[in-house]
């Protein structure tokens, strides 16, 4: 068993059902958000798809996101999340671009 550097052992934490659900969605394909950033689930996306996401205003990356979301729609996610944060999303030969605020 671990100590912790003041020499005490730390205590088990609890764990809701609903926040393991959702760390467990992607087996069922799904991207859920409770608070993560655009950046975030962005990385989480591009890490299975060939054709890549990026976000085209700095400013988005660390808007947070709430939501559930296919995994193998990758526009429609851009889609809802540009009209959500006011910007705009754009396909381009090498992926899809949340761009500029409107």
């Amino acid at each position: 068993s671990k100590i912790a550097s003041d020499g005490t052992r730390p205590e088990p934490g609890r764990v809701a059902p609903a926040d393991i659900e959702r760390a467990l969605a992607w087996r069922q394909g799904l991207l859920e958000l409770n608070g993560e950033t655009l950046a975030s689930a962005v990385a989480a996306f591009n890490r299975h798809r060939r054709l890549q996401l990026r976000i085209g205003d700095p400013s988005l990356a660390r808007e947070k996101l709430y939501g559930s979301f296919r995994m193998d729609d990758a526009t429609g996610f851009a889609r809802a999340t540009a009209a959500s944060l006011g910007a705009e999303a754009r396909t381009e030969p090498t992926g899809i671009v949340i761009g500029a605020r409107k």
